[in-house]
């Protein structure tokens, strides 16, 4: 349901129920994505814990079979490993935007 987008996630994304709004449901694109995703190495921040869990689950609630990646990296554990997990400003992409000067882009 896009249109019950929670506060947190708005916060953290960028991203409001009005800016999906008259976007199809996930069943109705998702063979096009699992076409778009499968045997492609696949990177984000965090995507083991949460990006692959919610693609789990809206694949098999689609009927559709989940794309097999050829490789994940997630950015996430490899910068715990240069910084530790206590770095000061935090490890999420706002505080690293800042942290490398890139600035807080949003996340999308």
């Amino acid at each position: 349901d896009l249109g019950a987008i929670s506060r947190r996630s708005v916060a953290c994304n960028h991203i409001s129920a009005s800016d999906v709004a008259h976007a199809p449901p996930f069943a109705a694109v998702a063979g096009e994505i699992r076409k778009l995703l499968d045997g492609k190495i696949w990177a984000g921040h965090n995507i083991d814990v949460f990006d692959l869990p919610v693609l789990r689950r809206h694949f098999a609630a689609a009927g559709e079979e989940m794309p097999v990646p050829a490789g994940i990296i997630d950015t996430l554990p490899l910068l715990r490993a240069h910084f530790g997990k206590a770095r000061a400003g935090g490890l999420s992409m706002s505080a690293l935007g800042r942290y490398f000067g890139l600035g807080e882009e949003e996340h999308r």
